[in-house]
């Protein structure tokens, strides 16, 4: 028996008409105040050579508000179209839209009532009102765009439904993202450039991107060596080796006057190709953070991807005990790293009490201690070794999903194809696992670049700093807050680009 479909009217001239000029009123509007809110901002009066029109408009409004009030235009005028077209799809969208502005309208109004009850200067009980008002008007808005939707007829295509059920579940995320973390993420952009002051009264300037040229200043440079009268090159005895080496003047003598106005300094110099080359930076504190974090990120993500894989493997076999092995693992983290590092630095220290110097004396590996926290080629080792034993079981417990979500049913068909140990484990451990690792690398790379509380516990005033302690000196030693939010969006630049190569290696979007 066929069961014939009702189909539903086609919506008339009228009714497509009114929609249309409705979104088209709202999305006009949304532009009309957002050019009235910038006329009252009165920023032409403040302009100048020194200030910007577009840095004073990037500093009061930013970029993300103002581009939200494009993009929110651009959709009610599109829907607008849509509607007018008589498609299925935009009707579904406008009710969509009109939920969503219900929603925020009463939170609003909520929040006003909440500001009233509380007393704040320039809330009246007619504002209110006129607010509540509003909200029973947009109420029957939204109760007339249901009705006229349903007067539109057809199929929406399958593409438009998923893409609006998705944004029905991210909305909510974007809004307290907007709310909570959009300012001042992009506040950090804005003032890295300019000269600003920390606790200053001090109005700052625009300067640009003159901090990231200085942070990215980096230059090589030829040195001659020092001639003596004979023309010849002088040399002087190593006190370290006891070996013969040619004397070189230094840079800031022979280079030229861009070398001394910029205040370059030199950072490491070495023979190359029978040349005596310099590496000179603007910053080297910067240089030299950089390179501490990148090191410590490499060993770290190295060694804790390495021995967390293996103890997800593990822990993911159903064997008796297994359980508490897994509650074992997590006593590490249960730790605070506050009383961790403390631990360390009890075990670390410079003398025979130090428990690391204790039990190499005793066993005759050294003859005299070592001081683990101020020799420079110790210190990454042992912020490496601390942070493994910290959270490699975290690195685990982040794999095992993935571990557990491999069927057995693979492994199976492939021993009895003869395949070993570590064939399966190349070729379908590792290929399946690619989502899970491509995420947990995102994730930890993230905390390895901005690690900020080991080394400023465990190695404050040893001579060694990341990037975030960096940034941390920069701020409130130096006072420099425009330098400072120049290294944090320096930090945010290289965990982006880490991100886009975990992707592209692991091609986490094709798994």
């Amino acid at each position: 028996m066929v069961i014939e479909q009702q189909q539903r009217p086609i919506p008339s001239f009228w009714l497509r008409l009114v929609l249309a000029i409705l979104f088209t009123v709202k999305g006009l509007g949304i532009w009309a105040g957002g050019v009235f809110i910038l006329m009252r901002a009165e920023l032409m009066s403040i302009a100048s050579e020194s200030q910007p029109l577009w840095w004073l408009f990037l500093n009061q409004f930013g970029v993300i508000r103002p581009a939200l009030v494009v993009a929110f235009s651009y959709l009610l005028l599109r829907l607008a179209g849509m509607c007018y077209r008589g498609e299925i799809g935009g009707a579904r969208w406008a009710v969509t839209v009109y939920n969503w502005l219900m929603v925020l309208s009463g939170i609003a109004v909520f929040s006003y009532a909440l500001r009233l009850l509380q007393q704040s200067d320039g809330l009246t009980l007619n504002s209110l009102g006129i607010y509540a008002l509003a909200l029973v008007c947009l109420v029957g808005l939204r109760r007339g765009v249901v009705l006229a939707s349903r007067r539109y007829r057809g199929e929406e295509i399958i593409q438009s439904q998923e893409a609006r059920r998705a944004w029905n579940l991210l909305t909510p995320l974007l809004l307290v993202f907007l709310a909570i973390a959009s300012t001042p993420l992009e506040q950090v952009f804005i003032t890295s450039t300019t000269n600003a002051r920390f606790a200053s009264s001090e109005q700052p300037s625009f300067i640009g991107l003159e901090n990231y040229f200085k942070l990215a200043s980096v230059r090589i440079d030829v040195l001659p060596c020092t001639v003596g009268e004979d023309g010849q090159c002088l040399t002087e005895t190593d006190p370290d080796t006891g070996e013969e080496r040619v004397v070189y003047p230094r840079p800031r003598e022979v280079v030229g006057d861009e070398y001394r106005d910029l205040r370059y300094r030199d950072i490491n110099e070495f023979d190359l190709f029978g040349r005596h080359l310099v590496i000179s930076a603007r910053d080297q504190e910067f240089i030299a953070a950089l390179v501490t974090s990148i090191t410590y990120t490499f060993w770290a993500i190295l060694i804790q991807f390495t021995l967390g894989f293996f103890m997800a493997l593990i822990i993911a076999q159903r064997v008796r005990g297994i359980g508490l092995l897994r509650v074992v693992m997590l006593v590490p983290l249960a730790i605070p790293t506050l009383i961790a590092t403390q631990f360390w630095d009890v075990m670390l220290r410079p003398d025979a009490s130090g428990i690391f110097n204790d039990i190499l004396l005793r066993m005759g590996f050294i003859q005299s201690p070592l001081d683990w926290l101020t020799a420079s080629h110790l210190q990454i080792p042992i912020l490496v070794a601390v942070i493994v034993w910290k959270e490699t079981p975290l690195t685990a417990l982040m794999l095992l999903p993935g571990v557990l979500a491999i069927p057995q049913e693979v492994y199976q068909a492939a021993g009895i194809d003869g395949a070993n140990r570590w064939q399966r484990f190349w070729t379908m451990t590792m290929p399946l696992m690619r989502p899970t690792l491509g995420v947990a690398l995102i994730l930890r790379t993230m905390v390895f670049i901005r690690v900020f509380d080991l080394f400023q516990i465990l190695m404050a005033g040893q001579a060694r700093d990341s990037l975030a302690t960096y940034a941390f000196d920069v701020l409130t030693i130096q006072q420099d807050l425009g330098m400072s939010s120049t290294i944090s969006v320096v930090m945010f630049i290289i965990i982006f680009l880490f991100t886009l190569w975990y992707m592209r290696l692991l091609n986490v979007d094709e798994s």
